[in-house]
């Protein structure tokens, strides 16, 4: 466990958990450069996003835009997990509109088996 962004800058972890502010500002920051390094950048697997029916109008194209410039950055295939409640119906208009909503969101397609 690391405590603080001096920790997190010296020795990036496997796992990290923030939020959309902070990682907008991972990406603007010189001084973290260092977690997008080349040494770091093949950490970057899997990116969650919690409550994914919540980034909709606005901050939905935000966060849009945010993962896009991060997936330019990192300069490789990222894997999107996006979790809702919420978000469809588990039929197939449901599904079809849970798969626009995560390729708008993250510009990755989904298909049907990428749901549970």
């Amino acid at each position: 466990e690391l405590l603080d962004r001096e920790q997190i800058r010296k020795n990036p972890p496997h796992i990290l958990f923030t939020n959309y502010s902070m990682l907008e500002y991972i990406l603007l920051r010189p001084k973290d450069d260092n977690l997008l390094s080349e040494q770091n950048v093949d950490k970057w697997k899997f990116i969650v996003l919690d409550e994914a029916h919540t980034y909709k109008g606005a901050l939905g194209i935000e966060i849009g835009m945010l993962l896009r410039r991060l997936q330019q950055r990192i300069g490789h295939n990222v894997q999107f997990i996006l979790t809702s409640a919420t978000l469809g119906e588990n039929n197939d208009e449901g599904i079809q509109k849970i798969q626009e909503f995560g390729y708008k969101l993250t510009s990755k397609t989904y298909n049907n088996q990428n749901h549970i």
